[in-house]
C-alpha cells in the first residue's frame, strides 16, 4: 500500500510541475517575490489579444493553462443600471429568455409555434388589464365585478389550454442539453447593476458549437414562456429579498442613498413590475442593448487562435447593429451631495448593521486605497476591527466590507455588514438595549478609522496587506473562468481591460498619508449613512 501512494504521489507531483512548467503565468506566481509585480502583468498582458471585428464586437483571447479546455464569456454593457422605474428588473427578466431558445432551438416546428405564442401574448395583456382594474378598484357595483372575476376565471382557463397546446412544439432547455453532452462546465449567467453575463466551459474542440449556439441565442432568441416566467422571478425575489431581511435591508439603503438613481433600482425588479411585465418590455430592451458594439466576448484557455478568429468571423460577423443609436441616459453624479441616510427596519430576522459612505468608483486611486483600507480592517485574525471590536470587545461576531458595491460604473459604496454579538443581550426582545449595542458597534468603528486618521498605519502593517491584496488577486489569474470574467468586464466597464494591470500596479505607491487622506476625505460620521433591522416581536 505504501508502495501504491509514493507511485500515485510522484505521478500527482508530475502533473503538477508539468502544469507549471508549461505555463508562464504559473511560473511567474509561483516566484512573486522575486518577480517584480510590472513584469508578471506585462508578462500576462503579452499573451492576451485583442480583436474588433467590422460590426464593432470586441474578442479577447488568451492562452493559459496546458488542459485542451476554453473559458468563454461574453457581456452586454447593460444591466439594471440602464433601466427605468418603469421598467426596473427587465435586464433580469431578458437573462431568463435568453435561455428559452431561439428560432431553431428549444422548438420543433417555430411557424406553428408561434402562433401560439402570439394568441397567449394578446390574452395575458388582455388578462393584466382585467386583474389591474380589480386591483385598483375600479369596478364599483357587486354585478359588475362577478362579470370581471368570471372574465378572469375564463381568460385563465382558455390561457392553460393553449399553453398545453404549444408544448407540444417546445423542447425544454435543449441548449443546455446539448452543451452537457459536449462535456460542459460552469453553463450560467448573472445580471448586476452594470452588465449581464453568458459563460461556460468547454473542451476547445467545441469552440464552433458554442459560436454556433450562441450567435443563434444573440440574434434570433425567442421569448417564449414569458408569462410563466414571471412568476418564476416573482418566486426567486420572494427568496432573495422578502424573506431575506439582509437584502430587503440592503435594497431599502440603497433606495434611500441612490434615490433617482439607477443604482437605486433593485436588480431583480420589484414585485409591481415583475407580476405586470410584457414581452414587449423585454423586447425593446433587446433591441436597445444587445448589439454588436455593446458586446465583448472573451477566451481563455489552450485552443487554436487563428482558428478561434474564422469561427467567431463566421458566425458573429453578420451580426448588425440597428440602425437607431443606442439609448442611454448617464446619471448626474451625486457623491458631492453629502446623502445621510438613516433607516430603522422593523423586520423577521436577526439583527444587522449596515455602515455605507459613497466613495468614487474605478479606476480614481481613492478606489484602490479604499480596497487596502478594507483589507486592514478586517478578513484575517490580524486586522483593526477583528482585534477590537470582535476579539477584544467582543461588540460583534462578524464584520465584512464591500468595496465596490453595488457596481463600478457609476460612484459606489464603500460598505460594512455588522453581526452584533447578541449574546451580550439581557432581553433580546427589547429594542432599545438592541439599539444600544448597535450604537456601541458603531462608535467603535468610527474610533478606530479616527484611530487610523490621526496615528496612520505600521508600514509593515500595510506592505503586508499590500502584498496580501496584489497576491489574492495574482491566485485569482490561475483561473481561466477568473480571467474570462476580469478581462471582459474590464474591457467593458472600464473600457479598456489594460487599466486593469495599471490598476494593480499602483499599489506599491500607496502610502500610510494616502490611507489617512481617504478616511478623512470620505469616511467621517457626516458622511455616513445607516440602517439597522429590528427583529419583529
Amino acid at each position: 500500500m505504501i508502495k501504491y501512494n509514493l507511485v500515485f504521489f510522484c505521478l500527482w507531483l508530475f502533473v503538477i510541475l508539468k502544469d507549471i512548467w508549461a505555463n508562464p503565468m504559473l511560473q511567474s506566481i509561483q516566484t512573486l517575490k522575486e518577480t517584480k509585480n510590472k513584469d508578471l502583468f506585462i508578462s500576462v498582458k503579452q499573451r492576451i489579444k485583442k480583436i474588433t471585428l467590422d460590426n464593432g464586437l470586441r474578442v479577447i483571447l488568451m492562452q493559459n493553462g496546458s488542459n485542451p479546455t476554453v473559458a468563454l464569456y461574453w457581456k452586454i454593457l447593460a444591466g439594471s443600471s440602464d433601466e427605468t422605474e418603469s421598467n426596473a428588473g427587465i435586464a433580469h427578466m431578458l437573462e431568463h429568455m435568453l435561455f428559452k431558445g431561439t428560432k431553431i432551438v428549444g422548438t420543433i416546428d417555430y411557424e406553428r409555434e408561434k402562433k401560439y405564442l402570439d394568441v397567449l401574448n394578446r390574452w395575458y395583456h388582455r388578462l393584466d388589464d382585467y386583474k389591474a382594474q380589480l386591483k385598483q378598484n375600479q369596478v364599483h357595483s357587486k354585478e359588475k365585478l362577478q362579470e370581471l372575476e368570471k372574465k378572469i376565471q375564463n381568460l385563465e382557463r382558455r390561457i392553460s389550454l393553449i399553453e398545453n397546446e404549444v408544448k407540444k412544439f417546445q423542447i425544454s432547455e435543449e441548449d443546455s442539453i446539448i452543451y452537457s453532452i459536449h462535456g460542459q462546465r460552469g453553463y450560467n449567467a448573472y445580471t448586476s447593476k452594470d452588465v449581464t453575463n453568458y459563460q461556460i466551459e468547454l473542451p476547445s474542440n467545441k469552440i464552433e458549437l458554442w459560436a454556433k449556439l450562441e450567435s443563434d441565442r444573440v440574434k434570433n432568441s425567442v421569448f417564449r414562456e414569458f408569462y410563466t416566467e414571471r412568476n418564476v422571478v416573482a418566486e426567486e425575489r420572494m427568496m432573495r429579498v422578502e424573506n431575506n431581511p439582509i437584502s430587503f435591508t440592503m435594497e431599502k439603503l440603497l433606495e434611500a442613498i441612490y434615490q433617482g438613481h439607477p443604482y437605486g433600482f433593485p436588480t431583480i425588479g420589484r414585485m409591481e413590475n415583475i407580476i405586470t411585465f410584457k414581452v414587449e418590455q423585454a423586447e425593446e430592451y433587446y433591441k436597445n442593448f444587445y448589439r454588436p458594439e455593446n458586446t465583448v466576448i472573451g477566451m481563455v484557455g489552450n485552443f487554436d487562435e487563428e482558428e478561434a478568429i474564422q469561427i467567431l468571423k463566421k458566425y458573429f460577423g453578420d451580426w448588425e447593429n440597428p440602425k437607431e443609436p443606442m439609448k442611454r441616459s448617464i446619471p448626474t453624479s451625486i457623491l458631492h451631495q453629502n446623502r445621510k441616510v438613516v433607516l430603522k427596519i422593523n423586520k423577521e430576522g436577526s439583527p444587522i448593521l449596515l455602515l455605507a459612505w459613497l466613495k468614487p468608483n474605478f479606476p480614481q486611486k481613492e478606489d484602490l486605497v479604499l480596497g487596502i483600507l478594507a483589507d486592514v480592517l478586517v478578513g484575517r485574525p490580524d486586522t483593526r476591527l477583528e482585534k477590537t471590536i470582535i476579539q477584544k470587545e467582543q461588540l460583534a461576531t462578524q464584520i465584512q466590507v464591500y468595496t465596490s458595491y453595488p457596481g463600478e460604473r457609476y460612484e459606489n459604496l464603500f460598505l460594512m455588514f455588522v453581526y452584533p454579538n447578541l449574546s451580550l443581550l439581557k432581553n433580546p426582545q427589547d429594542e432599545e438595549e438592541l439599539l444600544n449595542l448597535y450604537q456601541r458597534v458603531q462608535d467603535g468603528i468610527l474610533r478606530e478609522l479616527q484611530n487610523i486618521q490621526e496615528h496612520g498605519l505600521d508600514e509593515k502593517e500595510l506592505e503586508r496587506v499590500k502584498q496580501l491584496y496584489l497576491t489574492n488577486f495574482i491566485k485569482q489569474m490561475r483561473s481561466n473562468s477568473y480571467l474570462a470574467e476580469i478581462l471582459t468586464y474590464s474591457e467593458l466597464v472600464y473600457g479598456d481591460y489594460h487599466l486593469i494591470f495599471d490598476y494593480y500596479n499602483q499599489i506599491e505607491n500607496i502610502s500610510v498619508k494616502d490611507v489617512q487622506e481617504v478616511i478623512r476625505n470620505y469616511l467621517s460620521f457626516e458622511k455616513m449613512s445607516r440602517a439597522v433591522l429590528i427583529p419583529k416581536k
